[in-house]
Order: C-alpha cells, then sequence, then structure tokens
C-alpha cells in the first residue's frame, strides 16, 4: 500500500538530511586539498591501497575500473536498469516497478545535480594528487604515481553516491539489502584500491547518496513493509 508521508515525517527526514550535510561542512573547515580526516584518511588509503595489494585485488580491481571508468558511465548503467524496470512493469502491468523506476530517476536526478558543485566547494585532492607512490589503474594499466597536477574533486566519490542512491531507493525490499550492502562494500574498497579516492569520500558519498534515494522514495512512495 502506498501512502503520502506526513508532515511530521517529511520534517524528520528533511532534518536527518541536513544534520548529515552539516556535519560534513564541519569536517570540511580544513586545510584545502588534505582529506577531510586528515591523518586517519591517508592511513585507511595507505592500507587498502597499498598493504592489501595482491594479484587477485589487482584483477578485480581492473576491472570494476574499466566497467565504472567515470560517473557517466555508472549512470548511464543505472539509467539502463531503470530502463529494464520500467519495460518489465510495462510488460507485467506492475504498478509498483513503474514507481520504483520513477523514483530511481528522481532520485538521481537529484544526486547528479548536487556532486558537482559539492566537489568544487570541499576541493579535496585526490589521492594521487596529494601523496606519494601511490597504486593506480589508469588507462587500462596499473602506475606507481608520485603527486601529478592538481585535481580537486575527491569529495565526495561520485560513484559512491550514485550507487548508494540506487541503494537507498530499494532499501525497502528486506530481501535485497545484505546482498546490496555487500556487493556495494566490495565496490567500495576496489574504489580505494585503486588509488582514485580516500575512505571519507566513499562515505560521504554514500551518505549522500543513500539519503536522497532513501528520501525520495519516502517522500511520494512510502511503503507498509
Amino acid at each position: 500500500m502506498i501512502k503520502i508521508l506526513t508532515e511530521n515525517m517529511r520534517v524528520k527526514y528533511i532534518l536527518f538530511f541536513g544534520l548529515a550535510i552539516t556535519a560534513m561542512f564541519v569536517f570540511a573547515i580544513h586545510n584545502g586539498h588534505e582529506p577531510i580526516l586528515g591523518s586517519l584518511d591517508v592511513y585507511m588509503f595507505r592500507f587498502i591501497n597499498q598493504g592489501m595489494q595482491s594479484p587477485v585485488l589487482n584483477s578485480l580491481a581492473a576491472t570494476a575500473s574499466d566497467i565504472g571508468s567515470n560517473d557517466m558511465n555508472v549512470i548511464i548503467y543505472v539509467l539502463s536498469l531503470c530502463s529494464i524496470i520500467l519495460i518489465i512493469s510495462i510488460i507485467r502491468d506492475s504498478r509498483e516497478l513503474k514507481n520504483v523506476a520513477i523514483v530511481l530517476l528522481i532520485a538521481l536526478f537529484i544526486s547528479g545535480l548536487i556532486i558537482g558543485p559539492l566537489k568544487m566547494i570541499f576541493g579535496v585532492s585526490r589521492p594521487y594528487v596529494y601523496l606519494d607512490n601511490v597504486h593506480v589503474y589508469s588507462d587500462g594499466r596499473w602506475l606507481d604515481i608520485i603527486g601529478e597536477s592538481d585535481k580537486r574533486d575527491s569529495f565526495p566519490s561520485g560513484h559512491a553516491t550514485i550507487t548508494f542512491t540506487v541503494l537507498g531507493v530499494l532499501w525497502m525490499y528486506n530481501r535485497l539489502r545484505i546482498p546490496a550492502i555487500v556487493f556495494l562494500f566490495m565496490i567500495m574498497i576496489l574504489i580505494v584500491y585503486v588509488g582514485q579516492h580516500y575512505v571519507s569520500d566513499i562515505i560521504a558519498g554514500g551518505v549522500i547518496g543513500f539519503s536522497i534515494g532513501y528520501l525520495v522514495r519516502r517522500f511520494y512512495f512510502l511503503q507498509n513493509v
């Protein structure tokens, strides 16, 4: 059964989202290009990017990086998923699936609108810019990069924002929660492993994306599950 949110519930979710964004801005009061969590971010990045190196992870990370080489690729894949869901909903005459596809499109549109400005506001440099000897997968090969021209678009992660937006929308399906969390956790580790982001970039993108997906679904299609 689908019902509209009460005013009190809307206020509660708006406050939750507002507090999450405010917390990130508080963390962002730091020295420009440095990672949000400072030395802790660097430690976690070094542990994943260098301490966990193995042939198996190299292969998995390279494959994942080739598939999602940029945010636009991920958006295309997710839009394709929305189209498939929409087609299935028409074939099966399913109002629920149609609503899911619509909510996904709305949530992804909102995520796409805010992620670019947030990257510009925070201005955090990529790990391979700020740190030395970073193990990076780029253009189909592994490189050990020692610094690079400044690129301040690390925080928050666009990949994490997009993928967690989908998770936020699909959170109403209990049977999908654990597999989705495990899958996304692996993907997020691989993003750090290929040298593209800090852990804080992933966490922030995840919070933003999940909040948008969850709130959009709640505002329009609150499910009794």
